[in-house]
């Protein structure tokens, strides 16, 4: 019989060693951090915590090379997941899903002519995130899971804010030799106004990421002092990103914990409220004037999103579109256009109609729940995000963070879904019943 924890040291070494045949500075970066995630045995909390850190720390080009570009992140999600096991997770539906989602974009790829690159994005960055918060969220559960998730984007929001305040981007120097450092390295400005983009290699992805945290934030059992401060700092993190979508995800994502979360209380929600006005007092007027600054660059890129709508009717239902070009660098174009903002439009445009409509009628299901009130914080935080999933495409640590709440979601669902009592399974089908489900914090 194998020995867990041998079995545990023999997985994390060999994750070391073939980072580090691919690149020495990523097998040192691995080596240092697996040696603290080897700590985390049976401790799945230190193990999201670290992970979570590792993403919002590691820029997405810190990355190994050779055969595929995967980011070191990854390396740690899968690391954190081998020390800790698999622990209370059970097989979902939507699992099955995700699966069939995989092997879509894999035929795309083998028969269809769609990138190589992509697929492995979709499995390093897609998957492995969606797996390893599946996994780490059934042990320890959707309301510590989210907590750590919301503490560390808050700091990641105040450094965001110094980054603004001081001028201070120390991401953008770190080079590596890879594509993703030509993309994703500069530093972005609207209106002369340089961006916040912290590690995440783009002012939308940071933004974006900090809104998907606000539901967490707001609803995690923390002391008042607490809550608002996170609160507080995840709003002023969006609003140094300069994103509208962000923006708009960031109004909205607090809007439906008000209106349809079962964890949030009246004095939270009426708290909440007062707080998203003062918020807005102070930070409307500063970003306005930005934007006004900015000008015609504000006008001009919503009028290029709505004008990407004319490239469905390229679309393959399997594979990469013939309007998609690869230059021998490795950047892509589309048409007339240099970029896809939209999540949706991109994946059709390299995967095909089927991987989008399926992912598209996935992402409805948080939604839906959201509206009707059967979903958990997780699931909230998901629908909040349609603004940007409808102006932005799957880039950087965002979607990463995307499927770790993806995750984080269907682990509170399962949870949630029955009610244990003496040892039997019960539907929350009884008045009583039902009272008791709603008293189990999601």
């Amino acid at each position: 019989m194998i020995d867990p924890r041998r079995a545990t040291w023999f997985t994390a070494a060999a994750i070391v060693v073939i980072a580090g045949a691919a690149v020495p500075l990523a097998g040192v970066s691995i080596a240092a951090l697996t040696f603290f995630i080897l700590l985390c045995t049976r401790r799945p909390q230190l193990a999201l915590s670290i992970w979570m850190i590792a993403i919002s720390f590691l820029p997405i080009w810190v990355a190994t090379s050779g055969f595929a570009t995967v980011p070191i992140s990854t390396f740690v999600a899968l690391a954190c997941v081998a020390v800790v096991g698999l622990g209370g997770a059970k097989f979902s539906p939507v699992d099955g899903i995700v699966g069939a989602l995989v092997l879509i974009a894999g035929l795309a790829t083998y028969f269809a002519g769609s990138p190589p690159g992509e697929l492995v994005n979709i499995v390093s960055l897609w998957v492995v995130s969606y797996l390893a918060g599946r996994i780490l969220c059934a042990q320890i559960g959707v309301q510590r899971a989210g907590s750590i998730f919301a503490v560390v984007m808050s700091a990641v929001a105040v450094l965001a804010v110094v980054e603004f305040l001081f001028g201070w981007h120390p991401f953008s120097e770190i080079f590596m030799p890879n594509l993703l450092y030509e993309i994703w390295s500069p530093i972005q400005e609207r209106g002369g106004v340089a961006r916040s983009e912290w590690a995440f290699g783009h002012s939308i992805a940071l933004g974006g990421s900090l809104a998907l945290a606000l539901p967490f934030a707001i609803t995690m059992p923390a002391p008042l002092l607490v809550r608002v401060a996170c609160v507080s700092a995840l709003f002023a993190g969006v609003a140094v990103t300069f994103s509208r979508s962000a923006l708009i995800s960031m109004v909205l994502a607090t809007a439906l914990v008000i209106l349809f979360s079962r964890s949030a209380s009246a004095g939270t929600r009426t708290g909440v409220a007062a707080l998203t006005g003062v918020a807005a007092i102070v930070i409307v007027p500063s970003v306005l004037a930005v934007f006004t600054t900015a000008g015609d660059e504000v006008t001009n890129s919503g009028a290029y999103r709505g004008d990407l709508l004319s490239t469905i009717p390229y679309m393959n239902w399997l594979g990469q579109s013939a309007v998609v070009q690869i230059s021998p660098t490795g950047f892509r174009t589309y048409g007339r256009f240099v970029s896809i903002d939209s999540a949706l439009i991109s994946v059709g445009l390299d995967f095909g109609l089927l991987l989008a409509i399926s992912l598209g009628a996935l992402y409805l299901v948080p939604i839906v729940r959201t509206l009707t009130r059967r979903a958990n914080v997780a699931e909230i935080a998901l629908a909040g995000q349609l603004p940007l999933i409808l102006t932005v495409a799957f880039i950087t640590q965002w979607q990463a963070l995307l499927w770790v709440v993806a995750g984080f979601a269907v682990s509170g669902a399962i949870k949630s879904s029955r009610i244990v009592t003496n040892g039997f399974l019960h539907e929350p089908s009884s008045r009583g019943n039902r009272e008791f489900a709603r008293s189990i914090p999601t």
